[in-house]
């Protein structure tokens, strides 16, 4: 598996919960911040809503995310 990915944005209270979450489970991810001088780039790319967390190419996005980290 590689590094997962979390695409998040300031003041998203569901991706604050989901880095949190990662931390507590010891889960090592990198972590990007989508801002609005960047958000076009990610939309883009595919990224249209955060939480989203990008593991092996798959996508989950917010609920999805949680799911995926309480399966570890």
């Amino acid at each position: 598996m590689t590094k997962p990915i979390l695409y998040h944005q300031h003041g998203c209270g569901m991706c604050r919960a989901i880095e949190m979450l990662l931390n507590k489970k010891g889960l090592e991810f990198d972590s990007i911040l989508i801002t609005t001088d960047n958000v076009e780039e990610f939309r883009e790319k595919g990224i249209l809503a955060t939480p989203t967390l990008e593991v092996d190419g798959h996508r989950y996005i917010k609920k999805e995310c949680l799911d995926w980290i309480n399966r570890r």
